[in-house]
């Protein structure tokens, strides 16, 4: 009787795995739209691969598995593209079919001209590729949230602001005259700049590595914050408070402003004048032989860089 019952459970875990074997060899199906209403920005959450492509029309094209093809949304509204997928309507035992690793596959390729003015991804949504020639020359504004990725992205705008949190990550090669960087909640971003002006904050374990050159740099790093800055900056502002810690030790400054507080560490390499009023326990570490002008410093310490080594 065991025996009996042994075979009938492995007879039913059979079927069952035939089962889903048959749903997941079903064809991908492509579902599109032509001739979308003009928009400036894309919104996009969930497992999805974005790929953005230049061309004379605005247009859609998701590519999934055939049972789920007709789920997919597509929308319009206040000048911003969203794709979804109406889980509501998506039958129970469909859905059962995609829990765990059997992830769903949702590839999105967009189309259009020139003109694009703000990406949002969040909930693990991927950005693969962009073309350079969909990005409006005015301004554009990046937003990542949730686990969302960004592979490497090469652009010129006017200004660019970024925002990042919760465990985004992103690469950016990008030339601007005004650059915004906010980041939080563990995210991390490696960006090669070319501007006249940019701002960093960071905050709640933010990881940021920079490179490339920029007239003027200012950067706010608190909580446990890391940054390395690497090219060149005349002029630099560094506001570094908490346990975050800043090594631009590869940045060659000439003037420098410094303010400090908390268990905090910054390594720089000023050249000519370097401005302080820093306390609390905190820790400057300086390169070269600038001028230093004391404004404060209280509880703390700064340390030639050789001396550190």
């Amino acid at each position: 009787m065991r025996q009996l019952v042994y075979k009938l459970l492995a007879l039913a875990v059979g079927i069952f795995a035939l089962g889903a074997s048959v749903a997941f060899s079903q064809s991908l199906r492509d579902v599109e739209k032509d001739n979308l209403p003009v928009f400036t920005g894309i919104t996009l959450g969930g497992e999805f691969t974005l790929e953005i492509r230049y061309g004379a029309n605005y247009s859609a094209k998701l590519t999934t598995e055939e049972m789920l093809a007709d789920f997919v949304l597509f929308g319009v509204s206040n000048g911003k593209l969203s794709v979804t997928v109406d889980e509501r309507k998506i039958p129970a035992e469909v859905k059962r079919l995609f829990r765990g690793k059997n992830s769903p596959t949702y590839r999105l390729i967009v189309t259009m001209p020139e003109g694009l003015r703000s990406i949002s991804l969040e909930d693990k949504a991927v950005l693969l590729s962009a073309e350079d020639r969909v990005f409006s020359p005015e301004g554009f504004e990046l937003s990542m949230k949730e686990s969302s990725r960004l592979s490497t992205l090469t652009f010129t705008t006017d200004q660019l602001s970024v925002k990042m949190e919760r465990k985004a990550e992103a690469t950016l090669d990008v030339t601007c005259d005004s650059l915004a960087v906010d980041m939080s909640g563990s995210s991390s971003l490696t960006l090669t700049q070319h501007t006249a002006k940019a701002g960093y904050n960071l905050a709640f374990n933010a990881n940021l590595v920079v490179n490339g050159e920029a007239e003027r740099l200012s950067i706010s790093s608190k909580g446990t914050s890391k940054a390395i800055l690497n090219g060149t900056a005349p002029e630099a502002s560094f506001n570094v408070t908490n346990a975050s810690n800043v090594n631009a030790v590869n940045l060659e400054v000439e003037q420098a402003r410094v303010v400090m507080s908390g268990l905090c560490t910054l390594t720089q390499a000023a050249t000519h004048d370097l401005f302080v009023n820093i306390g609390s326990g905190s820790t400057l570490v300086f390169k070269n032989e600038p001028a230093i002008h004391i404004l404060n410093v209280k509880s703390a310490s700064i340390t030639p860089y050789d001396k550190k080594k």
